[in-house]
């Protein structure tokens, strides 16, 4: 299977891709659309580490989204990292893509590769067992902890700690990650089987022919038959002379610009044939070296009966017209590198918003008297090591990064005779990584929606949204808490008490706000940036759509291919425009649109009243962690925006869909707690983790969006404009949303929202809150007058009457009645719910209005503010 179709399989959230060379331009401009397209949203990468240092040197300035969007762990072991897979997996299983390729220009477009793949997990053939070595074998390879949370994440699925491996699964998959060579482990496989003939594929080989002496010792190979290109072979023919098999070593002979790339092995004799595939060159470092002693890492999948019929195209190689290779490779000047040595390597670099904080790992810690220095984005930061036994640098960033694209930067060490290396460094946004991979899934799909121009691919978009809200509302592991701040607040509770921060007043973060952005058009620049909120998850939808939209314009426009430095790659081939063209034919056609069919919009209709209907569930409130809470908010807000797009919802549907959402998130009563954000704050502060709420919540894209999305609500029925005016005002004076946010981070969201129109709330919500604070001080005025119970009482009270009492706040009488009664039934605004009150205990708000011009007045202009 081409490896751009693997990419596009759909309902897989987490991928995993494995190569030799990575090139990230041809990476980002190709595979990662497909991959995001089709669902995948945590992406990881793992390449050899010395190819990467190699080819880093053409990224800055090109690369976008490395750090951001998906993650590269860089592997540095004796041999070379060097298996070539894809894996795609969910939360009932997965699918695998093996073969010969690289993440490469040449790898997935010009050369001769040979690939297999298949789908894995519960009541299948392969039952994935596989894949849990390979996991712990890349754990703790990464050196931020967001590169093995993804690991992580994998491994926890049910159905994979479950998975056991059988022999008998077929194609059987070998690795060198339980530091087994694969020759050892293919010798037991078939261990009493014997064969006469081996025909191989290759890309690379050795000198002396070992993995040939082998096959000759193991199963008794008396013949081999190597396909080679001449340039890549490294065969000395007076060493392979010296082997007790007859060795034949050919080229095709052929004037195709496509060199031979793939590793195949097809052995053949009286026990019938058997085959394997996958990374590994006819070499010793490939087959029978351990890890330990400089061997390879390895992936192949293995055929124990393989039929003649399947591998007709593999097999069929060898009867092409070829020739005989005569001499061993001959180095190439142009591939050496021009490199000075250095003592140290960077392991990784990664960047906190939240902390300002720059950490790099090296692979040793720095002797003393070494000094090191970041240079980021043309500013110089000091380095200095928190403990001299650790290979860890830190600085402070106290002026904020630019967060446009890829962040890269150069770190000089600087030895204390005056030698000085310098290091290129890309450096992972951890505001972008951190806790969001489902949520981004999440968000690209939304996004999807709108993007789907037939009503199979919407069919296709809602199956994985649906799966993944369903994970989002009842798996709070898979939205954990980001853990440095959890760590914080643990260190808060060893130091001594602190005064209380005060608390942020609305107004003026607004007017802050507004002067931010008043400098900004004088001098056309962010006062806010240093302090950017880094936007996760479906907050990036809302608050971002803009981006969202112009991505695939964003990735199109990238200019140049990239380099590769495989061993067997030539970056020349690239720019041949009858090669370009591979490239080219492979980008399928957008189908016309078709018009959104009324069953698929049916399904969505099902899929928010399920969601909501789950959210609002105390099991939800019980167990959601405030990262899960937050999520689940903005995905459930985000989709009764994207509802309004292209038919999925009228905007009355969208609408009531909103206040559902709002009802739930602050109104809603879960045992004492008035709606579902405070009930899982009073758990937080419960179990001492109040600040870590504070920090999750409080960054100001929850206030902002809840104030936005109520903001153009239309809030009907008896009363409606007070509970919408309410519900505004209640929201934009929230400490709990407000906590850990300041105009800066603000003055970004209004920037780049365009789905929400914050913006146009900022500019209302000050004067309804004022508006309201001046009512209940009129109506304290009048209370303080009466006495209560209320003296003079009206003698009946009138359905949609606003009622006000000062200990209980607000209410809406539901139904007329006269003062024979002494309850009456009302919609009780603290409360969120309709309850029986004591007749005479609340001020008839609507009935005094008629008595009193001010009060009149100022429920007028409330309620023109809302409706205008």
């Amino acid at each position: 299977m081409n490896p751009r179709e693997f990419c596009r399989l759909q309902g897989y959230q987490s991928t995993l891709l494995l190569s030799y060379s990575f090139d990230p331009l041809f990476f980002e401009r190709l595979a990662l659309p497909d991959l995001l397209a089709s669902g995948s949203s945590e992406i990881l990468i793992c390449a050899d580490g010395r190819e990467i240092d190699h080819s880093k040197p053409s990224w800055p300035g090109q690369v976008m989204h490395l750090g951001r969007r998906y993650q590269l762990i860089p592997i540095n072991i004796g041999g070379a990292f060097h298996p070539k897979i894809i894996i795609k997996a969910n939360s009932s299983g997965g699918a695998i893509w093996v073969g010969s390729a690289n993440i490469t220009y040449s790898g997935w477009s010009v050369n001769r590769e040979l690939a297999t793949a298949w789908t894995f997990g519960p009541d299948q053939v392969d039952s994935g067992a596989w894949l849990k070595p390979l996991l712990a074998g890349l754990r703790g390879r990464g050196a931020i902890s967001q590169e093995d949370d993804a690991i992580d994440r994998l491994l926890m699925h049910d159905w994979l700690a479950n998975a056991e491996i059988s022999a008998t699964e077929q194609p059987f998959v070998l690795t060198t990650f339980s530091e087994v060579t694969l020759a050892e482990q293919l010798a037991e496989r078939w261990s009493g089987r014997s064969f006469q003939e081996a025909r191989i594929c290759t890309g690379s080989t050795d000198e002396r022919g070992r993995f040939l002496q082998w096959l000759h010792e193991t199963f008794g190979i008396s013949k081999a038959t190597v396909l080679v290109d001449p340039g890549r072979s490294s065969f000395d023919l007076d060493e392979l002379a010296k082997l007790p098999l007859e060795v034949d070593v050919r080229s095709l002979d052929s004037e195709s610009p496509r060199p031979m790339h793939a590793k195949f092995i097809w052995l053949d004799g009286s026990d019938g044939p058997a085959a394997c595939f996958g990374s590994a060159n006819c070499s010793a470092a490939a087959w029978t070296v351990p890890q330990r002693i400089s061997g390879n890492d390895e992936l192949v999948v293995v055929y124990d009966t393989p039929s003649a019929e399947s591998f007709k195209d593999a097999v069929g190689v060898f009867q092409q017209d070829s020739k005989p290779v005569q001499t061993h490779r001959i180095e190439d000047a142009s591939e050496q590198i021009d490199q000075q040595p250095k003592n140290y390597r960077v392991v990784s670099s990664s960047w906190d918003p939240d902390t300002q904080n720059l950490l790099i790992q090296l692979n040793a810690p720095l002797p003393e008297g070494w000094s090191a220095v970041a240079n980021i984005q043309g500013q110089e930061w000091p380095c200095s090591s928190p403990s001299p036994q650790e290979p860890l640098l830190l600085a402070k960033i106290s002026e904020g990064i630019r967060e446009a694209g890829t962040i890269f930067g150069d770190l000089f060490l600087h030895e204390s005779e005056g030698a000085t290396e310098r290091h290129l460094l890309w450096i992972n946004h951890l505001g972008e990584l951190r806790h969001a991979s489902r949520g981004k899934n999440l968000a690209e799909n939304l996004h999807g929606l709108t993007r789907a121009r037939s009503n199979a691919e919407r069919h296709r978009y809602l199956k994985s949204l649906h799966q993944l809200a369903s994970e989002l509302l009842t798996n709070p592991d898979a939205f954990r808490d980001p853990k440095h701040l959890l760590d914080r607040t643990q260190a808060k509770k060893e130091e001594p008490d602190k005064p209380a921060a005060a608390p942020i007043d609305p107004n003026q973060l607004v007017q802050s706000l507004k002067e931010i952005r008043l400098q900004e058009q004088v001098d056309k620049q962010s006062s806010g940036s240093a302090v950017s909120l880094s936007l996760t998850g479906v907050f990036r939808l809302l608050f971002e759509s803009i981006l969202a939209e112009g991505f695939d314009d964003e990735l199109n426009d990238l200019e140049g291919e990239g380099g590769e430095s495989d061993e067997d790659e030539n970056p020349k081939e690239r720019n041949d425009p009858k090669l370009r063209g591979v490239t080219e034919k492979l980008t399928p056609k957008e189908p016309e649109q078709e018009e959104l069919d009324d069953r698929v919009r049916s399904r969505l209709v099902d899929q928010v009243e399920e969601f909501l209907n789950t959210l609002s569930s105390h099991e939800f409130a019980e167990a959601a962690t405030a990262t899960q809470m937050v999520q689940a908010i903005a995905y459930i807000l985000g989709l009764t925006q994207v509802a309004k797009i292209d038919g999925w919802a009228t905007p009355a549907e969208a609408d009531l869909w909103s206040r559902k959402v709002i009802e739930v998130a602050l109104i809603k009563p879960y045992h004492g707690s008035q709606g579902v954000i405070r009930y899982v704050q009073e758990r937080y502060e419960e179990d001492g983790n109040g600040d870590s709420f504070r920090r999750i919540v409080g960054d100001g894209t929850v206030w902002a969006a809840l104030l936005a999305v109520l903001s153009n609500l239309r809030w009907d029925g008896p009363g409606g404009f007070m509970e919408h005016a309410l519900t505004l005002h209640e929201v934009f004076r929230d400490q709990a949303l407000l906590a850990n946010t300041d105009a800066g981070k603000l003055s970004y969201l209004v920037d780049n929202d365009k789905l929400l129109r914050l913006e146009n709330a900022l500019n209302i919500v000050p004067e309804i809150d004022d508006l309201i604070e001046r009512l209940e001080e009129k109506l304290l005025a009048i209370k303080a007058a009466r006495g209560e119970p209320v003296d003079n009482a009206p003698p009946h009270y009138t359905e949609g009457d606003l009622m006000w009492r000062q200990a209980a706040g607000w209410a809406i009488c539901k139904s007329t009645t006269d003062n024979t009664y002494s309850t009456m039934l009302a919609y009780l605004h603290k409360k969120g719910k309709d309850v029986k009150l004591s007749y005479g205990w609340y001020l008839n708000v609507s009935q005094l209005a008629e008595e009193h011009d001010e009060l009149r007045q100022l429920l007028r202009k409330l309620e023109h503010s809302i409706q205008g």
